[in-house]
């Protein structure tokens, strides 16, 4: 089994590896992309469903139930709407934002120094095992501590051994968690 401790991030040459990403619109719309089809396909199903039940009505064939159903169904379709409107303020209250995570990856882990309007926030320093998900979205890879916070890093300032050698190093040392 191979060990976390034993890996070497930026190849031969290199023992760490520095990237800077900028959390900007484009880090929140990756983030959020799940979520944004999600709040859509509620949109649609509850337009579609008040659409079939107030066909119903209108070709006289309707029932009580009909007329709740399509209450309910607008009811759906606009807590969607309001959801997805809540999100892409979201998005854009991260549009004038001027953030900087510098990250520096280890052999086991890595240090973040987090800055905010070009202000020092703070420094956090996370073994790769407490990933609880990593994906590839819109070109970042979203290191995830929790279900919802994540750490955007951005693949075309990694060259592809760098990104494949870490992404292998995170499975690896998540792998060998002794907590699962």
């Amino acid at each position: 089994m191979e060990e976390c401790h034993r890996f070497d991030p930026g190849g031969e040459s290199d023992r760490t590896l520095r990237v800077e990403t900028e959390v900007n619109v484009s880090v929140s719309k990756a983030m959020s992309r799940t979520n944004r089809r999600l709040l859509a396909a509620v949109i649609i199903t509850g337009i579609s469903a008040a659409a079939v039940n107030a066909f119903y009505i209108i070709t006289g064939s309707s029932a009580l139930f009909h007329h709740l159903a399509v209450a309910g169904s607008v009811f759906t379709a606009i807590c969607g709407m309001l959801l997805l409107w809540i999100e892409h303020k979201k998005i854009r209250k991260s549009f004038f934002q001027h953030d900087l995570n510098k990250y520096e990856f280890g052999t086991s882990s890595m240090t973040v120094e987090i800055f905010r309007a070009g202000e020092y926030i703070r420094t956090d320093t996370v073994d790769y095992s407490e990933f609880t998900k990593v994906k590839t979205a819109d070109g970042y890879i979203l290191l995830y501590i929790n279900e919802v916070n994540a750490y955007p890093v951005e693949i075309k300032k990694l060259t592809t051994e760098q990104k494949n050698n870490l992404l292998g190093r995170i499975a690896i040392c998540r792998k060998n968690r002794t907590d699962r």
